[in-house]
């Protein structure tokens, strides 16, 4: 499985043309309109995001949603962000840019099983799409829009109010109270029953100094979410997303609040002093947690509720914020195989004097098992704080091993002119020099618009819980914002490594203070390596795996850069071959694989390009490339070849027949990366 992103981003690697005149916004122009998104195969469209006009999408004219070749949605794109469709196209599974502060968004899971194609009526601007890709369609039940899905939007319209998993047998919850001095640490829980911790729940009074009122200027919305068809609402930590065993988990979920807007919680300051105080605990106070003796999480505790900067009220699907208890909520499941214990540690100045802590456990050996083969991965929650460097992104999260990113909460101050938030995020994954998501700035990737334009909201899966000036707490001449953002069906998986970034800025040129919690789940064991290459134009290497052609195309020598950031891309120079002709090779793999990803490098300057493909004379779905870049050429584009096919095996004869139509096929390398 592969989290990928269709977007407007500016090709070039600047700012100036990620979708403000359009020019990079379809892929390509058909007598229906605008193509924005298109993928041969299996897979599942998680999140589709739009803005223009401040928020007024009208423009945009019909959205046209097809999938296995018929057309499930086709609706003007206002009408659907507003709600007007009905279930299950229905709040919060859908947004405009009230409800979302400057960007509209449908995050209704749609499976298909053998294609997908997104077009607008007229030019979109901002837009991304973010789907899944999956090696075969097995399992795979097709998106239905007459399934309304009630019995999930029942369990869901809960969100952020009380754990979305189901109650496992044998659960307990262990409470104690806080009394913390400056510079030390309580253990608030310790077990040796392998299983999982399911919620934690922290009652923090001297928090008090931010309030919540009532507040009819600012509408939020609130309710449910979804989930998908292969990263079920589980206590699994495999699959990276989370929920209910007891719903219709292929289907997707509509809000009983048909449309209907809840009215906000703003913070207001009574007490300078005391929100201050606030303030001091929500950064100083950490909250540390260690499976099996590794700490995985460490992080400001205000952060890890999705509240970093101020207590302000957050309803997320997986963790909660309380203003007027001063009560924080979290349900991530965090499975561990014989000891897990949690500590909060206060690095302020005040002491901590009232209060409660709670911790909720489940026996599971089914879980532990999971971890003590890393079949499964723990869960992380690692923070970082600091100045941003020029030049150089914003990192939430680089690491290597295995498991799957599903969420981010982010503080930041900068400029009062709140540029910092040009800054796009891009996502590597397993050592493609090609990002497999490039967003279009801060704002956008927290599914929001034009510097959060309708003031702070909380989502299920995204949200702006806070916006300070110095008049509300943010240091004088500076602007404060936290926003976070979850990303359960559309969970970034990664077998080898990842590298999450988010710039500051259009091109890293913006001063600012960061913080950012990464939550994810993993382990340091890798999942995949290259078991084989074979580099056009080196005759040995052509020789050594067979390659052949009834007519062998010229080689061109190209010397560019792969997409990415705009100050220092990864440069490549090498030869390509571009042929309409059928070619044959073969590649080595590992013979205990769980499939094989066929890894093409190739020069994207012509599009659509597409060709058949055959493993073992084994036909299978086109391998389709529709993207086109005339300025950074290279790209890193992968096939998902099915474990049924390749388990078991040591070669791999692979024959691609180009489409007689269209560009030719161009490729400089191919790579076999097994699985294990």
């Amino acid at each position: 499985m592969r989290t990928l992103q269709f977007s407007s981003f500016d090709r070039t690697g600047g700012n100036t043309q990620d979708g403000f005149f359009g020019t990079y916004s379809c892929l390509r122009t058909t007598a229906d309109g605008c193509v924005i998104a298109e993928q041969h195969g299996a897979g599942e469209i998680g999140t589709i995001w739009f803005t223009r006009d401040n928020g007024d999408v009208s423009h945009t004219g019909t959205l046209t949603i097809e999938l296995d070749g018929k057309k499930v949605l086709q609706a003007p794109l206002q009408d659907v962000v507003d709600g007007r469709l009905g279930a299950p196209f229905t709040p919060p599974l859908v947004a405009n840019a009230d409800a979302s502060s400057g960007g509209v968004l449908i995050e209704v899971p749609m499976p298909y099983r053998t294609s997908m194609r997104i077009t607008t009526q007229h030019n979109p601007h901002f837009y991304h799409v973010t789907y899944r890709s999956f090696a075969d369609a097995d399992g795979i039940v097709a998106f239905d829009p007459r399934d309304p899905a009630q019995d999930v939007a029942t369990l869901l319209t809960a969100a952020g109010t009380r754990d979305p998993k189901p109650t496992l047998p044998g659960a307990r919850t262990t409470t104690r109270a806080l009394n913390i001095p400056p510079g030390r640490t309580q253990t608030l829980a310790t077990t040796t029953t392998p299983g999982l911790l399911t919620a934690l729940e922290i009652r923090l009074p001297q928090a008090s100094g931010t309030t919540a009122q009532e507040a009819g200027g600012s509408r939020r919305r609130t309710g449910a979410l979804t989930t998908d068809v292969r990263g079920r609402i589980t206590d699994d930590a495999r699959t990276g997303a989370m929920a209910s065993d007891h719903a219709h988990l292929s289907r997707t979920a509509a809000s009983a609040r048909r449309g209907a807007y809840a009215t906000g919680l703003v913070p207001t300051h009574s007490d300078p002093t005391a929100a201050a105080v606030a303030r001091t605990l929500l950064t100083g106070l950490r909250l540390r947690m260690s499976f099996d003796g590794q700490r995985t999480v460490d992080a400001p505790l205000g952060e890890f509720f999705g509240t970093g900067q101020d207590l302000a009220p957050v309803r997320a699907l997986m963790f909660a914020a309380d203003p007027p208890t001063q009560t924080f909520r979290a349900w991530w499941p965090m499975p561990y195989a014989a000891l897990a214990r949690v500590q909060l540690y206060n690095g302020s100045d005040i002491p901590v004097t009232a209060g409660s802590a709670s911790v909720s456990e489940a026996p599971s050996p089914a879980h532990a098992q999971a971890v003590r083969t890393r079949a499964e991965g723990l869960f992380h929650a690692l923070s970082h704080t600091g100045p941003t460097v020029p030049g150089t992104s914003w990192s939430f999260l680089s690491t290597r091993g295995r498991g799957k990113f599903v969420g981010v909460s982010h503080s930041m101050q900068g400029a009062l002119d709140r540029t910092y938030l040009e800054g796009d995020e891009r996502v590597y994954v397993d050592g493609a020099r090609s990002p497999q998501i490039h967003g279009t700035g801060t704002e956008d990737f927290y599914q929001s618009g034009w510097y959060f334009n309708r003031g702070p909201y909380t989502l299920p899966f995204n949200g702006n819980p806070s916006h300070l000036t110095a008049s509300s707490g943010c240091a004088t001449g500076r602007d404060c914002t936290t926003a976070y953002r979850l990303q359960l069906h559309d969970a970034v998986a990664f077998t080898q490594s990842i590298d999450h970034t988010i710039e500051h800025g259009p091109m890293n040129d913006r001063q600012a203070d960061y913080s950012s919690t990464a939550f994810w789940y993993g382990n340091s064991t890798p999942a995949s390596y290259t078991s084989d290459i074979v580099r056009l134009g080196d005759p040995a290497s052509e020789r050594t795996h067979h390659y052949t052609s009834s007519t062998t195309a010229p080689l061109t020598m190209l010397d560019s850069a792969f997409e990415g950031d705009a100050h220092t891309p990864t440069r490549l120079r090498a030869p390509t071959r571009a042929t309409r002709a059928p070619v044959t090779f073969t590649l080595a793999i590992d013979p205990g694989n769980n499939g094989v990803e066929l890894r093409h490098t190739c020069d994207q300057q012509q599009g659509p390009q597409q060709t058949e493909i055959s493993v073992q004379g084994h036909p299978l779905h086109d391998w389709y490339q529709p993207l086109v870049n005339t300025d950074r050429r290279w790209l890193d584009d992968t096939y998902q070849l099915p474990a049924a096919l390749t388990r078991g095996r040591r070669m791999l004869t692979v024959t691609l027949t180009p489409a007689p139509n269209g560009p030719a096929w161009s490729a400089a390398a191919y790579e076999a990366r097994s699985l294990t």
